[in-house]
This record gives C-alpha cells, structure tokens and sequence, in this order.
C-alpha cells in the first residue's frame, strides 16, 4: 500500500502541484485491483480555472491525464471551473457520496471546505493548496504549500537586467498572501539589481478575467513598464494582448508568464515564465556535482578542465562543497566539534579544537558568519545552523558552494542573512543556490520552482 502511495504521490509531483492517495478498505472484482491484489484507487480533481487556459489549469489536467495512465488507478476525474468556497463544499462532498477515494481540491480558497469536510470523511483522503494550519490537525488531508517567492525574486532580477525604462509591473488576480509574497520577492530581486527600478503592482481580483487584466497591463504600459509579470490563468491572454499591442505600436513590452513555459503562445512578447516543474531532477544533479552518483553520460569541468567525481571526497579535492537542506549537525555537540568531524586537527595525540575555533572566528569575521564556535547546536536557530554548514564546506576548502533549498526552513529575516552572506563570497567562493531552478528554453529563461508537502511523511493511517 505504502509503495502505491508513494508511486502515485511521485507521479503527481511530476506535473503538478501536489497529490496523494489512499486505498479504500472495500474489496473488489479483478478489474478493481492491482496484480498484486492491492485494492485500485479513484481519484477526482477540483480545479478552479479553465483546462484550457494555458496556465494553472492546463497544468492540472496533464497531472489528470499522467494519473489516469499509473496502474493502481482504477479512475482519475476532474471538475473544472470550481472557483467559489461553496461550489468547492459540494463538488468534495458529490465526489466523496460517489465512492472516490482522493478528492483534491486544488485552489487555496477551498482549504477552509477540506478542513471542514475532512474530519466527517475519516476514510477519505484530501489535498488541498494550503500550508498546515498551526491550531488543527488532520489524520486524512495532505497540506501542499506553494514556495514560489525565490524564482519571482529571480524573475526580478531578470526584468531589472531587461528593462529599459526602469518601470517594471505586476498584474496578479486575488490579493491573497502567497501572490502579494511573491510580488514583493519580484520587487526585491529587482532592486537587488538596481536600486532605481520602480515596480507597478495591480491585483485585478480575478485569475480569469482577461478584461481586467488587459486594462492594468495597459495602464502600466501607458506608465512606462517595458516589463510586466502576471500571477493570472486565463487572465494572462489580457496582459499578452496589452503587449502585443504595444509591439505593434513600436514599444517592445516583455512579460513574464506563469504556470508553464508561455513562450509558444506569445514568441514576440515572451521573455520568460515561471514554471510549475517538477521532477526536473535537481537532486540528482547536485548528487552528481556532489560525487554521490555517476552521471549516464557528459561530463563535468571546473574551471573548463573535465574532471571525475566519484565520491565526497572526490568533490572537496576539486573544490566543490555542498549544504544540503536537511542539516547533518550533532545537536549535543558544539560548533567547533561538528566542523571538527572528519577534518580533526591534532596537537600530538589529542584533537585541537582551539584551532578549529581560531578558524572559525576567523573566517567568521571574513564573511559575516556570526558564528560562536562553543555554541551548542541545539541552542541555534535554523539560520544558525544553516551558517554551521556552510562553514564546514569551507573549513574544509571548498570554492565552489553549492545549497539544496536554502531558504526552505529559514524566516525572511535569515533568507536575506544568507543572501547576504552568499553575496560576500564572489569573490573568492562561489555560491550556487539550487533552491529553484533555471533553464533555457528556446529564447526564453523558464524560472521553475517547487512546492514541498508540509508533513514529513504521509498521513499516518496510511503507513
């Protein structure tokens, strides 16, 4: 059952946001079951937008699609257009009274109908677009959190590096608190590259309306953005419309599309989208950079001379460290011990630990560290901690960093600490942050990010 869950769940990562399933207790005919007799699963989908609208909601029906192909699945189905909390209560409830084992609700503003439907359906398992609440918990509801702030920060810095005017814009739908999130990471990537840049922000109050987002977009164009970023599904064909108009009046304005690479719906305007990519093998690669597995093909060159990595220790003797996002600290231990493991300095027999700790200060002072190396692990905050294992990469000398989700445990506070910090090591070290990824795609940079589950396992009936 585990093994079903798990495959289902990667399946569903591969194409969108987040999914999980559970089997059902009933019994079956042959066509009902795996070859191993495991009893299949019907999952449905309720999506708020439009399959078609080029953006979210296509994105969720190739995810329908990719379920319906796995073979534990006896039916995958979905309801488009749920966009209202009430229509959002009965789809669920119609979809669980009909005997589908999932239901996922897709769209943050159904969370509050999952928590209040969930704890009637204890054998029913949900998902919904929301981060775990702190006052409740639920044996049966899967909480996936979207984290797209840092590939909009980057989005930034990449309108700042293209404009002309120095006016960037944002046309996003509802005002809610992960998209006003992710419009100010988009104001402080571009200010990270030039100070001077003013950003126009308008919510439209509609993911879907393509009016309203072609009039903001407009209004911005007649401002002077050259630049524009949207958070709209079908919207988006409004603010394209904006831009294309533009271009035909001789005034090249670029968007910056979400959801999925935009590039073939508007080549002329497209600079870039930020993708919904999952599965895009990020991990392997840094477990390749890394000498934890051997690549099938290709090489790897440092400084433009191909080497071999085949372990660890490999990577740290051509200078390449890494941090990765589960910390590997011994929390009963101090600072200077955890840098000290597998690097032990001697002084005759005995192991120096005030020459670790001299290093440390050192290089604590040299790169903004703050680190006290007769500190406890456990008496560190997250962001603390993080520094300890960057500075055991460094210790042992490593110049080129590479971090596994950075930001992901850390506040606001401590991600611009660390950004901070990154920044002060080019030169000499250089600092490669894999928390979202960027590829190229025909003209275009796709900006990818990834959504996390908020649990650290599955919900625990279905172990």
């Amino acid at each position: 059952m585990l093994k079903k869950l798990t495959s289902l769940f990667m399946a569903l990562c591969l194409v969108t946001l987040l999914a999980t399933a559970c089997g059902s207790s009933d019994t079956g005919d042959a066509s009902d079951t795996t070859e191993d007799g495991a009893q299949k699963l019907r999952v449905a989908f309720v999506i708020p937008g439009s399959i078609s609208d080029g953006a979210f909601g296509t994105l969720s029906y190739a995810g329908v699609q990719a379920v319906q192909e796995e073979p534990y699945i006896e039916e995958a189905v979905y309801v488009e257009g749920i966009d209202a909390a009430t229509d959002a209560s009965k789809a669920i409830r119609d979809y669980v009274a009909a005997g589908y084992d999932v239901v996922w609700a897709q769209s943050g503003l159904h969370s509050a109908s999952v928590m209040e439907i969930a704890p009637e359906f204890p054998e029913n398992v949900f998902v919904t677009l929301a981060a775990t609440p702190e006052d409740q918990t639920f044996d049966n509801v899967w909480f996936a959190a979207n984290e797209c702030e840092s590939a909009y920060y980057a989005a930034g810095a990449l309108a700042a590096q293209t404009t002309q005017s120095k006016v960037i814009g944002v046309v996003g739908g509802r005002e809610n608190p992960l998209y006003v999130a992710c419009a100010t990471a988009y104001a402080e990537g571009a200010h990270s590259v030039d100070p001077d840049v003013e950003v126009l922000t308008v919510f439209t109050g509609d993911f879907n309306d393509p009016i309203k987002a072609k009039e903001a977009a407009a209004s911005q164009i007649q401002s002077g953005a050259d630049v524009i970023v949207h958070f709209q599904d079908l919207g988006m064909t409004g603010v394209i419309a904006a831009a294309e108009e533009a271009l035909a009046a001789g005034n090249q304005v670029w968007v910056i599309g979400k959801g999925v690479d935009q590039y073939d719906q508007a080549p002329d305007v497209t600079l870039t989208s930020v993708i919904f990519d999952y599965g895009a093998g990020k991990t392997t690669l840094m477990n390749i950079l890394y000498g934890l597995l051997q690549p099938d093909e290709g090489e790897i060159r440092i400084n433009g001379e191909a080497v071999k990595i085949h372990s660890p220790l490999d990577a740290l003797a051509h200078g390449v460290g890494m941090v990765h996002q589960h910390f590997m600290l011994v929390p009963n231990m101090t600072v200077a011990q955890n840098v000290a493991i597998g690097k032990e300095p001697r002084k005759g027999p005995f192991l120096d630990l005030e020459q670790v700790s001299s290093r440390i200060r050192e290089l604590s002072q040299e790169f903004g560290l703050d680190l006290d190396p007769d500190r406890y692990i456990w008496q560190l905050s997250a962001g603390e901690q993080q520094r300890v294992e960057i500075f055991k990469v460094l210790y042992r000398g490593a110049d080129i960093l590479i971090l596994d989700e950075p930001t992901s445990v850390l506040s606001p506070p401590e991600i611009e600490a660390l950004f901070k910090i990154l920044r002060s090591f080019v030169p000499p070290c250089c600092a490669c942050s894999i928390t979202r990824r960027i590829i190229a795609t025909r003209k275009t940079l796709a900006i990818g990010f990834y959504s996390r589950p908020q649990q650290e396992s599955i919900p625990a009936r279905l172990d």
